[in-house]
C-alpha cells in the first residue's frame, strides 16, 4: 500500500497523479492488480481496481514438421507451434522459398487459404508445389506489444523418386581382367537435383580391397542431356567414372585406394541425390595378372630307344599328360599345345586343344 499526494489542481477541482510499482513489486511476467482509493476533505472515498500485465518476453515457436532436410515424394503440410505466456500472439508470418547451392532462392507466394490458424498451431499444406526441388520454409509471430518471435526455419525436398545409376563400361555383372587397369563408369540423373554441397560423393564405391574395407568417390561429370524423352539440366544429370590400376602398372602405388592386386572384388556403387534418395547397383572384378604355370609333362604312349636314346614309338597317337595351375588367379581355362619337326620352327594344328 502506498500513499502519495494529488497534485497540479487546474482550478476546476481535477488533479493529476501518478504511480510508479517498484521493480521488487514486479519479479515476473504476469498479471497484477491493483486498487485506487480516493478521499476527500470530508474523508468520503472512492474505490477503482484494475489488472495491469506485465508482458517483457517474446512468444516462442517451433516446427513440428517438416524436420531439418526431410524429403517427400508428394507435396507436405509444415505445421508450427507458437506460444505466448503474455499479451498473447497477433500476427503469424510464414514464407517458402525455392533454394539452390548458388543463391538463398526466390520466394513461393502461399496462398491465404492454405494457411490454417489456431490458438496454438498452425499448418501450412504446401500442395500448391508444382516441381521437384529443395525448398525452405520460415516461420515468426508476434504479440499484441509486438514482440517477435524468433524465426524458425526448415529445409526440406520434394522428390518423387530415386536417382537413375547406369554402369556402361563392363555393362556385365561380373568381368575379368589382366591388364594393367579397370575402369567403371556410366549415368546418373534424378529427376528433382543430384548435387548436395557440390558433386563430391554423389557417386560413392565401396567394398573390401587390398586388406581393408574401402570407401572412393567417382569422378563425375556435369552434363545436360536428353534420356528418353525427357531432359535434364547439367544439376540433374552427369557422367561417372573411377579407375582401379593393377599390378600390370609399372609404377602402380600399392597403398593408394585405386590399387587392386590380383583377386575378385564386388563393388557397391552407390548413387545419392539431393534428397538423400540412393539407387545401388554392383559389379564384380576379377584382376589376373600373373600367367597359370605348367606341371611336368609325362607321354604315356609306349616308345622303343635306340642307341642314341632316342625314343621310337610304334603308334601315330602320341598320350600326354601334365598339370596346368593358375594359383590364386581366375583358373585354367584351357591348354594348347604345338609341334615341331626340328625343335625350332612350331606350328598349332588345326584342333590342338
Amino acid at each position: 500500500e502506498v500513499d502519495f499526494t494529488l497534485e497540479n489542481n487546474d482550478g476546476l477541482g481535477n488533479y493529476i497523479w501518478s504511480f510508479a510499482p517498484a521493480s521488487a513489486d514486479l519479479t515476473s511476467d504476469s498479471s497484477y492488480e491493483f486498487t485506487l482509493t480516493l478521499w476527500d476533505k470530508s474523508r468520503q472515498s472512492f474505490s477503482k481496481s484494475f489488472t495491469v500485465m506485465l508482458d517483457t518476453k517474446a512468444p516462442e515457436l517451433s516446427f513440428t514438421s517438416p524436420a531439418q532436410n526431410e524429403s517427400f515424394e508428394s507435396a507436405p503440410s509444415a505445421k508450427v507451434s507458437y506460444s505466448d505466456d503474455g499479451v498473447g500472439v497477433k500476427e503469424r508470418s510464414y514464407k517458402l522459398y525455392n533454394i539452390t547451392e548458388s543463391d538463398a532462392g526466390q520466394e513461393i507466394t502461399i496462398p491465404n487459404d492454405a494457411i490454417t490458424n489456431g490458438s496454438s498451431t498452425s499448418s501450412i499444406n504446401l500442395a500448391s508445389l508444382e516441381q521437384e526441388g529443395s525448398f525452405r520454409i520460415t516461420a515468426q509471430v508476434r504479440d499484441y506489444l509486438g514482440h517477435d518471435s524468433v524465426e524458425e526455419s526448415r529445409t526440406f525436398y520434394y522428390d518423387k523418386g530415386k536417382p537413375s545409376l547406369e554402369e556402361s563400361s563392363i555393362c556385365e555383372s561380373t568381368v575379368s581382367t589382366n591388364k594393367d587397369s579397370v575402369t567403371l563408369s556410366g549415368n546418373v540423373y534424378d529427376s528433382n537435383a543430384l548435387y548436395k554441397n557440390g558433386d563430391e560423393g554423389t557417386v560413392k564405391i565401396s567394398g573390401k580391397w587390398n586388406g581393408k574395407e574401402r570407401i572412393v568417390n567417382a569422378i563425375l561429370t556435369k552434363k545436360s542431356e536428353s534420356v528418353a524423352g525427357k531432359t535434364y539440366t547439367d544439376k540433374q544429370s552427369a557422367e561417372w567414372s573411377y579407375t582401379f590400376y593393377t599390378d600390370k602398372k609399372s609404377d602402380v602405388d600399392t597403398n593408394a585406394d585405386s590399387y587392386l592386386p590380383d583377386g575378385s572384388y564386388t563393388f557397391a556403387i552407390l548413387a545419392t541425390d539431393v534428397a538423400e534418395k540412393t539407387t545401388q547397383i554392383s559389379r564384380t572384378v576379377k584382376i589376373d595378372t600373373v600367367p597359370p604355370s605348367l606341371g611336368e609333362l609325362v607321354i604315356k604312349t609306349e616308345s622303343s630307344e635306340d642307341a642314341s636314346g632316342k625314343a621310337w614309338y610304334k603308334m601315330n597317337e602320341l598320350r600326354l599328360s601334365g598339370t596346368a595351375a593358375d594359383e590364386g588367379g581366375t583358373g585354367v581355362a584351357l591348354v594348347k599345345y604345338q609341334v615341331s619337326d626340328d625343335g625350332t620352327n612350331w606350328t598349332s594344328p588345326a584342333s590342338n586343344e
